[in-house]
């Protein structure tokens, strides 16, 4: 029953944001009905998400939202090619997989996982 509901994502441009998660990610978007500022994230899986409009990124995150993939190699080179930043290098935590952590071009920081049983 206490399980994460949904990730919410700060962004200063909803527009930027959306390219560049559809591209990397493949998600959509839906405008939240009743705020002008807010996209519902359809992943395809549970939990889905929020973009939210914020006036400037948190310069800390407290929080890292990781999102799974099949290859963080492969993923961190899209991100720099969509202008993002790879903040930490990929990362192995023995016999569970990898991470790294990355920057939207907007700031934010988010975090890759690669199981284990998903490596190439």
């Amino acid at each position: 029953m206490y399980h994460f509901a949904f990730i919410e994502i700060p962004t200063t441009d909803l527009n930027k944001a959306q390219a560049f998660f559809g591209k990397l990610f493949n998600w959509k978007f839906e405008p939240l009905v009743g705020y002008k500022d807010m996209m519902i994230i359809e992943t395809g899986h549970e939990p889905g998400g929020l973009l939210y409009k914020v006036k400037s990124i948190p310069k800390k995150p407290s929080v890292f939202v990781h999102i799974e993939v099949v290859s963080i190699d492969e993923k961190l080179k899209q991100i720099r090619r969509a202008r993002g930043k790879v903040v930490q290098p990929k990362t192995a935590i023995p016999n569970l997989g990898w991470f790294a952590y990355f920057a939207t071009p907007d700031g934010c920081t988010l975090a890759l996982w690669e199981p284990r049983r998903l490596a190439a």
